[in-house]
């Protein structure tokens, strides 16, 4: 009799949880609630007690477009985050390497997708990463936290030049 349960459980299946999670976004704006959950994953009939989290986010990188003949015309957006991947790809290995999860492991940190640039001869003036962090639910409670830390150290490099206002720059 579903009144004597002591606990409420729900089969849920659901779709797109490895990138958008949208099956249990949508779950979860429709008011499912529930006590306890089992996930379908192929695990070759293991118990799983724990998973990492994720977090993921993008930044960008602004620079200033100008044609390739005449860089010091721009500020190559790209080139920018290059400083951004550097630090992030050494606070990754320090993740690595620092304290383990007794049953999750270490946190990892990996930048998946890189975009940039209009054309081969156009300086770019955007360049945007996204980042994935899976780590366990203390470190992720920390949250955006997380994500500035590599960069509170040293602030990236900029020219000292004022932010120009150009047009972008259609095809040659």
């Amino acid at each position: 009799v579903p009144s004597q349960l002591r606990y409420n459980i729900v089969v849920l299946a659901t779709a797109d949880e490895e990138y958008q999670f949208t099956g249990a976004r949508h779950a979860m704006q429709a008011g499912l609630k529930a006590d306890f959950g089992i996930a379908g994953e192929p695990t070759s009939l293991r118990i799983i007690r724990a998973h990492k989290g994720v977090v993921r986010w993008y930044l960008r990188t602004a620079g200033t477009a100008a044609h390739a003949a005449y860089p010091s015309r721009g500020e190559n957006a790209i080139y920018r985050m290059g400083h951004v991947l550097t630090r992030l790809e050494a606070y990754a290995r320090g993740l690595a390497s620092g304290p383990s999860h007794p049953l999750l492991g270490t946190p990892s940190l990996s930048v998946g997708v890189i975009a940039g640039g209009q054309a081969v001869n156009i300086v770019p003036d955007l360049c945007r990463i996204e980042i994935g962090l899976l780590a366990d639910e203390c470190m992720l409670g920390a949250g955006v936290q997380v994500a500035e830390r590599p960069f509170e150290a040293t602030p990236l490099p900029n020219r000292g030049r004022p932010r120009r206002q150009v047009r972008p720059l259609g095809h040659f």
